[in-house]
């Protein structure tokens, strides 16, 4: 690991995930970008329409902003190689525009999470990022630590796993020195060839794993996120991590995503990765069945 992004609007759910990523910098000798985004709402109003007291008004938020930063990154990441940003875009656009300037391995954010109508209608922006980010995204709820994850759940929808989820997986268990717990949420509609499915996968990580602490369980629910909720009290985890489709659209608005539904419920850390249309799936579905593409 090299570089994380840590996005702040100064609250104490950033304050945590600020210094929950610099504690991974230190392990990893990784550096920092804390960026904030400037809320151009406050100065682009129609109270606010003569340009000279529009720029000086955003010059303002700026200076504040890059001020606040600086002072974020002495008293609360003195240890790390930390370095600002403030961008006058949105927030996915400011972390498309870092991620394009410099490779990045994760983007630490707080959540404090949300339920009922708000989050239906608006989202958190913590979520926003989860749907759109091409980097794997960790969430972390007030008062999180890297030294209390020491058990790590790891649900999996058995025909699209991929081969680099795993491959993060594993780096994920020497970073944290943790056990890992892989769950397989079983619908109704999951039938026939997925009791084979389960024992491949079962036979792949006992070789991909040997000698490491894991765990194989297989739950039941028509609700996968409530499933994963519900699991990861049961088994006591520390943080939960899982890949993602990251839908958008349509197909968000009437399916959701469990993901982000598992990072506004669950109050542990939740590790998003998502997929990408280069990936490789571990098992390749045919007319026959699944096929192991790497067994």
């Amino acid at each position: 690991m090299e570089h994380i992004i840590v996005p702040t609007d100064f609250s104490e759910e950033a304050k945590s995930a600020l210094a929950f990523a610099t504690e991974l910098a230190k392990r990893e000798d990784a550096e920092i970008t804390l960026l904030h985004v400037v809320n151009t709402t406050q100065v682009f109003h129609p109270v606010y329409m003569d340009p000279i007291l529009t720029s000086r008004l955003l010059k303002d938020l700026k200076t504040n902003a890059e001020n606040t930063l600086e002072q974020w990154r002495t008293e609360f990441a003195p240890e790390a190689k930390t370095h600002t940003s403030v961008e006058e875009l949105s927030l996915s656009e400011a972390i498309d525009l870092i991620v394009e300037e410099r490779p990045t391995d994760l983007i630490v954010m707080g959540t404090k999470g949300s339920s009922g109508l708000t989050e239906f209608f608006v989202g958190s922006n913590t979520e926003k990022v989860v749907r759109f980010a091409n980097v794997p995204v960790l969430t972390i709820p007030a008062d999180s630590s890297p030294d209390a994850i020491k058990n790590i759940l790891i649900p999996v929808q058995l025909d699209r796993v991929p081969v680099r989820f795993l491959e993060e997986v594993k780096l994920l268990r020497t970073l944290f020195q943790a056990k890992l717990n892989f769950v397989w949420i079983k619908s109704p509609h999951d039938v026939g060839a997925f009791d084979q499915l389960h024992k491949q996968f079962s036979d792949y990580l006992s070789a991909y794993f040997e000698g490491e602490d894991y765990s194989l369980f297989t739950g039941r629910d028509f609700l996968p996120e409530e499933a994963i909720v519900t699991f990861a009290k049961e088994c006591n985890a520390d943080m939960v991590a899982m890949a993602t489709c990251q839908r958008k659209g349509i197909a968000h608005l009437f399916y959701g995503s469990t993901t982000e539904s598992v990072v506004n419920h669950a109050n542990v850390p939740v590790l998003a990765f998502p997929f990408k249309k280069q990936d490789i799936m571990l098992f390749e579905k045919t007319n026959a069945g699944f096929t192991g593409v790497i067994i």
